[in-house]
This record gives C-alpha cells, sequence and structure tokens, in this order.
C-alpha cells in the first residue's frame, strides 16, 4: 500500500515540471516522398561523395539491370539522373 502513495506523488511531480532536466522528444515532420530514376529493380544503396564535389550522392546496385546507378547530388536533398555503369 505504501508503493502505491508514491505513484501517483511521482507522476503529479514529473508532468508538472518539477524535473527540468528531462524533456520529451520535439516533433517531426517528413515531406512526401521523391522518387529518383534508377534500373531495374534497385536492390542495394550506397551513399558518397563519388565525384569529389563534397556533395552526397547515391550509388544504386541493380538486380535485374546487373548494374550500378550513380545518382549525382545537387546539394539540396535532390539527385539528378542516374548514370547507369
Amino acid at each position: 500500500m505504501r508503493f502505491s502513495r508514491l505513484i501517483p506523488l511521482f507522476s503529479l511531480a514529473f508532468f508538472s515540471g518539477f524535473f527540468p532536466a528531462i524533456s520529451f522528444a520535439q516533433g517531426v515532420a517528413f515531406t512526401a516522398a521523391t522518387n529518383f530514376g534508377a534500373g531495374v529493380r534497385p536492390r542495394f544503396v550506397a551513399v558518397g561523395d563519388f565525384n569529389g564535389d563534397g556533395r552526397q550522392d547515391l550509388a544504386v546496385a541493380n538486380r535485374l539491370s546487373a548494374n550500378v546507378s550513380i545518382l549525382l547530388g545537387n546539394g539540396n536533398g535532390t539527385f539528378g539522373g542516374g548514370d547507369e555503369l
């Protein structure tokens, strides 16, 4: 019985801001998906700066077309058309 009285007191202290060091997670928002062209049946993706311009690029291994598509990053979260190797 003693412990059952402590739980409401702790809950009240926690939610009333008695513990200022504890913060709740902030909201996260996502935008709509953007599709980028690659080969047939993309299977694996690697991220790196493949052309040395300081921007993140994508290398996509395509299963059925048996090649790799390189999508060069534009620096703003988008990628140019894929060059197949």
